[in-house]
């Protein structure tokens, strides 16, 4: 269950859930989960936003999280907030933040772990902060993708690019972060709050020129306290990155120190390459310290959750790799690293994996084919992540070496199928994911078939996923089957735990007076509803190829997703739109604020679309000419005129009323009348008009001609052209 009020320019979120008997979440695979399931509704979150996007300012209070900086990471808090984040509140400017490699989980979700477009790891996370390099990544990569899917089906991609998410700020540009509450964090999906602790952080990041950007940075609790600075700078050798920090802690003071180097397509190297291939290489460095008695505001949490995932403490940690195509569109990288383990007597978390972990490795990943990209790598290394069957997971030593090979495959059946593999030989484990989707927008339909192999413990899973996105809700229907005694020919494994699940999901929309059902909202939103003159119309919001969301009898249409301080233009389309009913520009155009709603109409009584002929007094055609029509008596709603070479002209935008024409010469300015009939409704055809009113109104197009005298009567030399025909057509469609 979750809302958004906005009042005003302040937004109250909240967030709940109804827990049944049964634990909908299964126990990653390698990870520990010691809380004990209850039903019952659980609060989640609960909190009051408030911006001000023109100076990228944003106040929280509630429920929030702190920002990292350095060697920070994220905590949930129930305190107050204020930062200064034009990345977030003004998403249009060319500068960007640097960015750490934390993120955040808000609701239970199975995360893809793609290295170079390619899937090397799948692990399911409860809510909560998680930092990449926690989750034991095979290092050496130089660009590092996140999908995470969430129990409704819903899809967030975020990258964390060694090389390329370092940008720099403008000069003399600033960002910062202050929060400081009580700590909190997620057990069995509720909300749960740290008592008699505290915790602060805060930084701020400046533009020192426009190559180089540093940042202060502080954090604290009631066990550590914690102050570091960081250097960024881009310089024609490659980009270069600092960061360092002072704890200080039961433990006593402590120290780290972390330094990066990212060269990105150079040539120093060419004497061994084509000049194409030459430009294409990239090199990358990194080395971080930390004393024995170093410790980070928030370990205290890492149990709490009562999911506990395994840490490798480290005093050192060495990282390089080298990236360089060597043709027929394969390109091979060359990684090391080597991390060395804290002492045994050193304990930070209870789930540690002890002594020095390391690996080296050579890759080569390219397109195969047109349907088929891949990558195999060859390497040896200690860094598995999984527990042995004997093992103690507190204090477990680390793997015994052994060479490895993974091999991933990403095919391509066409625009809306594809089928994922790998295979890891140091890690047991093997996945096959099938992926197809029809359609786009309203109405698509999702599938997705998995199949999981572990070999250490000879168990895996299978299941797959059923979604249908539709115009007032989503449904989802999922299934997984674990196997155990699972050998490779699958013959004699045996079923274990079963799981099936329907999830429907739908949201009730209000702003300006109007309500809508439609699909789940997870951003801003629009209602779109029609005009009384289109009441019994079908409206289509968005384009032939994707339609975000319809109105029909069912009621105002629910467009779900629109970014927060984004321009986002909002295409409409009418089924069976009367001839010449103007729709203005087609499309709104519109900057929706945080979970900011709006509510528009489609059409107006300024519907009707007049043409016919504008002539002189003499009865000659008033050629090339461009004027103004508007209500007589009221200039608030004007439209443009334009004549052709015949006199022709055509009016959008009209409603019933009697109307005037001021047409701009290069002597004079002409003045004509014209009355639109009430029930006028689409195209209405006015004949010949002359100056100071002279002229006659005629019927809406398809209805018998109706003289209206206007002012007087057309003295007979001015012809009247009540019909089409070859020379007068109807106007169809609109200006």
């Amino acid at each position: 269950l979750q809302s958004a009020v906005r009042f005003g320019n302040v937004v109250l979120e909240n967030e709940a859930s109804y827990d049944g008997a049964v634990d909908s979440q299964t126990c990653p695979h390698e990870a520990i989960c010691n809380y004990t399931h209850e039903s019952g509704l659980k609060r989640r979150t609960t909190r009051l936003v408030y911006d001000r996007p023109d100076e990228a300012l944003r106040f929280q209070a509630g429920d929030t999280t702190t920002r990292p900086a350095g060697f920070q990471r994220i905590t949930d808090i129930v305190g107050v907030a204020a930062e200064r984040a034009p990345r977030i509140l003004q998403p249009d400017t060319a500068n960007r933040s640097t960015t750490s490699y934390s993120f955040i989980v808000e609701r239970p979700s199975q995360a893809e772990i793609a290295i170079n477009g390619s899937v090397v790891r799948r692990v399911r996370l409860q809510p909560g902060n998680y930092d990449l390099r926690d989750l034991t990544l095979v290092t050496g990569a130089n660009d590092v993708e996140v999908t995470l899917i969430d129990d409704t089906g819903a899809r967030h991609t975020f990258n964390r690019s060694t090389y390329y998410d370092r940008r720099l700020l403008a000069e003399s540009d600033s960002e910062w972060s202050l929060a400081g509450g009580l700590p909190s964090y997620y057990n069995d999906g509720e909300r749960k709050y740290a008592d008699d602790e505290y915790a602060v952080s805060g930084f701020y990041r400046w533009g020192l020129s426009e190559r180089v950007t540093g940042d202060v940075n502080m954090q604290a609790d009631r066990h550590v306290r914690m102050g570091g600075a960081s250097l960024f700078m881009a310089s024609p050798w490659g980009f270069f990155t600092t960061r360092s920090a002072l704890s200080q802690s039961n433990a006593g003071a402590g120290f780290a120190f972390g330094v990066d180097w990212d060269l990105i397509n150079f040539g120093d190297f060419s004497a061994f390459f084509g000049d194409d291939q030459a430009a294409h290489q990239s090199l990358h460095l990194s080395a971080e310290y930390r004393t024995d008695n170093f410790r980070l505001p928030g370990d205290f949490l890492t149990t709490a959750s009562g999911l506990i995932y395994p840490s490798t403490d480290y005093w050192l940690r060495l990282a390089a790799s080298y990236t360089t195509p060597i043709g027929w569109g394969i390109a091979a990288t060359l990684a090391g690293r080597y991390q060395f383990g804290l002492d045994e007597d050193v304990s930070l978390t209870p789930y540690t994996l002890r002594g020095d972990r390391y690996g080296a490795d050579l890759t080569f990943s390219g397109a195969l084919t047109e349907m088929i990209n891949g990558s195999v790598t060859f390497g040896y290394s200690n860094e598995s992540y999984l527990l042995t069957a004997n093992s103690d997971p507190f204090g477990h030593q680390a793997a015994d070496p052994e060479f490895r090979v993974m091999a991933r495959a990403f095919v391509r059946m066409g625009a809306n199928t594809n089928i994922t593999a790998s295979h890891d030989s140091l890690n047991r484990q093997s996945i096959v994911t099938g992926y197809h989707t029809s359609g786009q927008g309203v109405d698509r339909w999702e599938a997705t078939v998995d199949a999981y192999n572990d070999q250490r413990p000879s168990s895996g899973e299978f299941g797959g996923t059923l979604g249908y996105y539709g115009n007032r809700a989503e449904v989802r229907v999922a299934h997984n089957t674990s196997l155990t005694d699972l050998t490779w020919s699958g013959l004699g494994a045996d079923l274990g735990q079963q799981r099936t699940s329907l999830r429907v999901g739908s949201s009730i929309a209000f702003a300006d007076g109007k309500v809508a059902i439609g699909a789940p909202v997870r951003g801003g939103f629009a209602i779109v509803y029609p005009h009384e003159s289109l009441a019994d119309k079908t409206i289509d919001i968005g384009t032939r190829d994707q339609i975000l969301a319809r109105a029909d009898g069912w009621g105002p249409a629910v467009v779900p997703n629109l970014p927060a301080y984004s321009p986002t233009s909002l295409p409409v389309d009418v089924a069976d739109l009367p001839i010449g009913y103007s729709l203005g520009a087609g499309a709104f155009d519109v900057r929706a604020p945080y979970r900011g709603g709006y509510a528009l109409m489609v059409g107006s009584g300024h519907s009707v679309s007049v043409y016919g002929t504008l002539v002189d007094a003499r009865g000659a055609p008033l050629q090339l000419l461009s004027g103004v029509a508007y209500r007589e008596q009221d200039r608030s709603h004007e439209v443009t005129v334009i004549t052709n070479a015949a006199g022709r002209f055509a009016a959008e935008g009209l409603a019933p009323g009697r109307w005037r024409i001021e047409m701009a010469g290069e002597q004079q300015t002409f003045t004509y009348a014209v009355e639109v009939p009430e029930g006028s409704d689409g195209l209405v055809r006015a004949g010949t008009l002359r100056p100071d009113g002279t002229g006659q109104i005629l019927a809406p197009a398809g209805e018998p001609q109706l003289a209206v005298p206007v002012d007087f009567a057309p003295p007979p030399s001015v012809p009247l052209d009540p019909s089409p025909n070859e020379a007068n057509p109807i106007l169809r469609g609109t200006l």
